[in-house]
């Protein structure tokens, strides 16, 4: 019996160092850098046992290559190695529990050679890299550039060792202007594509070219942005060449018999996440992998902008991507979308899940969340409103939806349906019955509704100014004659001023006679004001008189009205303010209408985020017109953007009256020169200018609170 103990202790010990060897069989355990000429590096990787092949990917910008070596142990004694020979700035080497990875830094992307030979890998960097001047077994790929091609990378899986049929290419079609679509017979292929500016070539290795397909495309049958394109049989390749009419970025990508090629602009496709964490959204990537698991595409992108990637356990299948110069967004989406997957980004957490499964996982946390607040107990609490009237608050809190929430309609309020809210008028203040939850969120609403209103001073500034000038020119003059003898002839400048001289000669009987008859004028057309100015000038003799006079007016008058109203109002609030008289006037029944004429200013203002005023203004001011029959009104009705302290002109009026006016005697008073002797003139102009000015001024905190 204790035999059998022992040797069963002996098997299991034996199992155990077994299982320990193989799990300590790949250890990195030495790397070493070695310049070789013509600007090249050599890095040899030294293992504990067989060296795995890698796995890897190129970055173009910044410059960088990644090898994964899965199931090893790095035992380097440090992680940086600093290079400084040829194009290689540096090589950093990291484990995790599943892999060690060794990336080199670059300052420009170089073609590399990887070898895996027994317990070494041997890796070459620089240009004019050859697989010919690497010895050794078959690598695990070779990424070459062409010379004359674009910077683009590429990893290829070593061809079997048996030579099946070979496969062809079944039909090839555009899917829309930008997307090339190649069905093949096979479920993959070792495809390889070169670009040089605006030429194209994707070469199909192993694969050969139907005759349906060998002959080039009809132009009318190619999107725009394509000249030319056709298939060729290379050997024992299909051979597919593009001409595009400008340089394009070439997306292409393999999955299912499927190879695409997506024509994009150089500017990259703007293609953002519906979600945001703190990464570089303007990261862009260039990736070649061939076959490999969709786990591990996903953890390359994710790894590169540094996010942690959780996975579910169905996100299954393999995946190619070949991708130059492009967001780390859109080379995650177009994983996820090739295999009907969706992600949610929570910080740095990027969660990868089929999108059903998504949907049904934030569904079933929708209804227990649902159901924890149908049996989560009640509380009371009681939230002061110092700012705003609970009132206002109250109709923000109760403003929900009656009906169910649907995608097109949801409920706007913030209580639960077990809620309640009520106000005390007195001391302002909501009595809210709610879950915990709903009432913390509740008071968070509260105080970002509860804050005091901004206030703003607005001065309105009319100014009414009003000039005349008058000018005012007259004449009168008048005489009379007596032509003497039995029978005398009497002219004079009137009737009566006749009849008076006629009987004063035949009174004196041929006597001498005082001829003093002040209204025996011939024209009488003086200035109107008595306060004129005037010049007379007389001649007089024993058988006639005659007397002249000359009057001139000239008036000048101004005067300028100053209105400055004042009103300060809060946010969104009207304002009124008003000053003048009512003036009753006799209504056309017998009754009697009163009108108001005076000064009144109407504004709205509201505040913008970066301290403007939007105004909505009224401004009036009304006055009693000359003669007291009418009412003088003016006004400006206007809404405009204002600075914060900043005066503006709203509108004026100006207005000029020219009146002339000439009193003649018919015929006599056109005559040229004598013409004034017969003719009275008056000459007026009156100008009148309104204008409106506008001054809002924000209302500091400070000078509010005084």
């Amino acid at each position: 019996m204790i035999f059998y103990k022992t040797l069963r202790v002996f098997m299991a010990a034996a199992i155990l160092a077994s299982i320990s060897l193989h799990a300590q069989a790949v250890v990195l355990t030495k790397l070493e850098i070695n310049e070789l000429s013509a600007g090249r590096t050599q890095l040899e990787l030294t293992f504990n046992g067989t060296a795995p092949e890698p796995v890897g990917y190129s970055v173009e910008r910044p410059a960088r290559i990644a090898l994964d070596f899965a199931d090893t142990e790095n035992r380097l004694p440090q992680k940086r190695f600093a290079v400084g020979s040829g194009n290689l700035r540096n090589a950093i080497v990291v484990s995790t529990a599943d892999r060690t990875r060794l990336v080199l830094s670059m300052a420009t992307l170089m073609p590399y050679n990887v070898t895996v030979s027994g317990r070494r890998v041997r890796v070459i960097v620089g240009p004019n890299v050859q697989q010919s001047q690497v010895t050794g077994s078959t690598p695990a790929f070779n990424n070459t550039v062409d010379q004359h091609a674009a910077k683009v990378s590429f990893s290829n899986h070593p061809q079997s060792a048996s030579n099946p049929p070979m496969p062809r290419l079944l039909s090839a079609h555009w899917q829309g202007d930008h997307q090339l679509q190649l069905k093949l017979s096979a479920d993959r292929a070792q495809a390889r594509m070169y670009q040089d500016g605006s030429t194209v070539r994707l070469r199909l290795a192993q694969y050969r070219v139907p005759p349906t397909l060998a002959q080039p495309w009809a132009e009318s049958t190619l999107p725009d942005a394509v000249q030319s394109m056709a298939f060729f049989q290379d050997g024992d390749d299909a051979l597919l060449h593009l001409q595009l009419s400008h340089p394009l970025i070439i997306e292409a990508f393999q999955n299912d018999g499927l190879v695409t090629l997506a024509l994009q602009p150089n500017a990259g496709v703007a293609g953002a996440l519906e979600d945001t964490a703190d990464v570089d959204n303007d990261t862009r990537l260039t990736m070649n992998l061939q076959d490999i698991e969709v786990r591990y595409a996903l953890q390359q992108i994710a790894d590169y902008v540094g996010l942690n990637l959780v996975a579910a356990d169905s996100v299954q299948g393999r995946i190619t991507l070949r991708l130059q110069d492009v967001s780390w967004q859109e080379a995650l989406d177009l994983v996820l979308r090739s295999k009907n997957l969706d992600k949610r980004l929570n910080g740095s957490v990027l969660l990868v899940a089929p999108a059903q499964e998504l949907a049904e996982q934030e569904q079933l946390a929708l209804e227990n969340r649902q159901r924890a607040e149908q049996l989560a107990p009640l509380e009371i609490d009681f939230i002061q409103v110092n700012y705003a009237k609970a009132d206002d608050i109250l109709g923000i809190l109760n403003n929900q939806v009656d009906e169910p929430a649907t995608p097109e309609k949801t409920s706007l309020g913030f209580l639960s349906e077990r809620g309640a809210v009520s106000i005390d008028s007195r001391t302002n203040t909501l009595i809210v019955r709610d879950t915990a939850a709903n009432l913390a969120s509740i008071r968070r609403a509260v105080e970002h509704f509860d804050v005091p209103v901004r206030q703003v001073l607005i001065e309105a500034r009319i100014v009414a100014a009003r000039t005349s000038v008058g000018e005012q020119l007259g004449v009168r003059w008048g005489g009379n004659i007596n032509s003497g003898g039995s029978s005398p002839v009497v002219v004079s400048g009137s009737l009566d001023s006749t009849s008076s001289i006629g009987s004063g000669l035949n009174a004196s009987n041929g006597h001498a006679y005082e001829q003093v008859y002040p209204d025996a004028l011939v024209v009488d057309l003086p200035v109107t004001n008595p306060s004129a100015s005037s010049f007379a000038i007389g001649v007089a003799a024993f058988d006639y008189a005659l007397d002249l006079e000359l009057s001139a007016l000239e008036t000048r008058g101004s005067a300028e009205v100053v209105s400055q109203p004042r009103v300060v109002t809060s946010n969104g609030q009207e304002a009124f303010i008003n000053s003048g008289q009512t003036i009753a006037f006799d209504g056309a029944e017998g009754g009697t209408t009163f009108v108001d004429a005076g000064l009144s200013l109407r504004v709205t203002p509201q505040i913008t985020p970066d301290d403007h005023v939007v105004l909505d203004l009224v401004v009036t001011q009304d006055s009693l017109a000359a003669g007291g029959g009418a009412i003088d009104t003016n006004s400006v009705t206007t809404q405009v953007l204002v600075d914060d302290g900043e005066t503006l002109v709203l509108g004026g009026v100006y207005r000029t009256e020219t009146i002339t006016t000439i009193e003649k005697t018919p015929w006599l008073g056109d005559l040229p020169i004598l013409g004034r002797l017969f003719r009275r003139t008056a000459d007026t102009e009156e100008k009148t200018e309104l204008l409106v000015f506008i001054t809002p001024s924000l209302v500091a905190d400070y000078l509010a609170a005084n």
